[in-house]
């Protein structure tokens, strides 16, 4: 019914038939491949650089002791 009344409203050009195709991308299970420039965060990497940017809370204040803590945040062994 609904498809009867588009190809008879028209417009100034003509009929508009529209088809609806159905989404399929719930179906397909690809796995991208590994991007170095993206998911490398070592020292040196272009990710790495960017992200050592900003700051990154690693632990609580509470979690701080006489003791230090040791840390491995972006493949870099730190110290707290």
């Amino acid at each position: 019914m609904k498809s009867e009344q588009m190809e008879k409203g028209g417009t100034a050009g003509g009929t508009v038939v529209k088809k609806l195709i159905p989404y399929g991308g719930y179906y397909t299970n690809r796995i991208p491949a590994h991007d170095v420039e993206l998911t490398e965060t070592g020292p040196g990497t272009p990710t790495g650089e960017y992200m050592r940017r900003f700051w990154h809370p690693v632990c609580m204040s509470m979690e701080l002791t006489d003791t230090p803590r040791f840390l491995k945040i972006l493949n870099e062994e730190l110290v707290a």
